[in-house]
């Protein structure tokens, strides 16, 4: 969705420059024009200041679309924390860790899937996801969770597991 957002934004002010740059060439064109057929005295003064004017736009432009990225990647970066941060922040934020065995119960009626980890330093806490559970979620070595710590639960928005299987060559000896 905001991917989607950003390329439409994109779009529409690509289409804005391709306009105004047609209007700069139209005006550079009439003055060029006038210069074979008028008096000389003024028209390089106005061509330069078109052109100087013309680079002042691109420059603006660009600074306009370096801040606008600068401020898309800062908000779509997610910081990797412990449990211990996660709880103080109460920020979006990634929590690494390991799933507890035989934890997993999943709500059919809400669609909600609760589950126990532990975090590096042997943390556990109870996650919650709205979503179906993850296919390979009892292979998982490895879970990281995305989403806020609040009312003595990690809510996530997205779980991403790490299964042992998916980075074993086909040949490797168990």
């Amino acid at each position: 969705m905001k991917a989607n957002l950003i390329l439409f934004i994109f779009i529409i002010i690509w289409i804005g420059i391709g306009g105004y740059l047609y209007l700069i060439d139209r005006q550079i064109t009439r003055i060029k024009q006038k210069l074979f057929f008028q008096d000389e005295s003024d028209s390089p003064k106005k061509l330069e200041n078109i052109m100087k004017n013309k680079y002042i736009v691109g420059i603006l432009i660009i600074v306009v679309f370096i801040i606008f990225a600068v401020i898309s990647l800062k908000d779509s970066l997610t910081p990797y924390v412990s449990l211990a941060e996660a709880k103080n922040s109460g920020e979006f934020v990634q929590v690494k860790g390991y799933r507890v065995d035989g934890s997993e119960k999943f709500d059919m009626e809400n669609k909600i899937f609760l589950f126990k980890m532990t975090d590096d330093h042997g943390q556990e806490f109870d996650v919650t996801y709205e979503g179906v559970k993850p296919s390979n979620f009892e292979q998982a070595t490895e879970v990281i969770a995305i989403g806020r710590y609040a009312d003595r639960k990690f809510k996530a928005d997205q779980i991403l597991v790490k299964c042992p299987s998916k980075y074993q060559s086909e040949g490797a000896v168990k």
